[in-house]
């Protein structure tokens, strides 16, 4: 059951900030509601994201919990510290690219066919957090 504004999809609950935010004030966010960044774990969750963002016209890019801040080029999701390439990925071609080692956290682009592509964490301009609970995430330790 997910209230208010959460809605329920695929595998859990899902809130679709309107507002924009840094990735860290996204990932906070997610968290004083009682759960975290968007982790995508399957080609299905990914499918129902995209579709719940086109039915309801959602504007601009998403923060998703994907970062490589603890090591350049170690991209791991937030929530569960699992490493990307163990699971599912979509990234945009020639993504991720760092340009220069300032871009360590991940994003999903409407306009990229939902596909993730690394940028600044600080960028806070049409970037909105995409949070979830409810769904099992197995910590990595």
């Amino acid at each position: 059951l997910c209230l208010h504004p959460w809605i329920s999809l695929v595998y859990g609950c899902y809130f679709f900030s309107r507002s924009y935010s840094t990735w860290e004030s996204g990932r906070d966010m997610c968290r004083n509601e009682g759960g975290h960044l968007l982790q995508i774990e399957s080609r299905e969750e990914n499918l129902a994201i995209r579709q719940y963002i086109s039915e309801e016209r959602l504007r601009g890019h998403y923060w998703i919990g994907l970062n490589d801040r603890g090591q350049e080029g170690d991209w791991v999701w937030e929530a569960s510290g699992q490493q990307v390439e163990r699971g599912f990925v979509n990234w945009k071609s020639r993504q991720p690219d760092s340009n220069g080692g300032n871009q360590d956290c991940g994003y999903m682009e409407p306009d990229q066919s939902f596909r993730w592509g690394d940028i600044d964490c600080n960028l806070s301009q049409n970037v909105h957090p995409v949070c979830e609970k409810g769904k099992k995430v197995i910590k990595q330790s």
